[in-house]
């Protein structure tokens, strides 16, 4: 059982549990995306990667400037 973003027939994305049949409040809703992958994994590790860069990129630059 995973935890992934789900999208309801009537359009409305939420996070729910995938059950084996994919029912969530009685309705049948299709995964669009799972949040444990390693695609997501890699994503979030690039944002990290990017977040630290731009810190240390302006850090400089406000030292720089001083």
């Amino acid at each position: 059982m995973a935890t992934g973003i789900t999208v309801a027939p009537s359009g409305v994305t939420w996070l729910a549990i995938d059950t084996p049949d994919r029912r969530v409040g009685g309705q049948v809703v299709e995964n669009i995306g799972n949040l444990h992958g390693p695609p997501f994994r890699l994503f979030a590790f690039a944002m990290l990667v990017l977040v630290f860069v731009l810190f240390l990129v302006f850090t400089f630059l406000r030292w720089l400037c001083d």
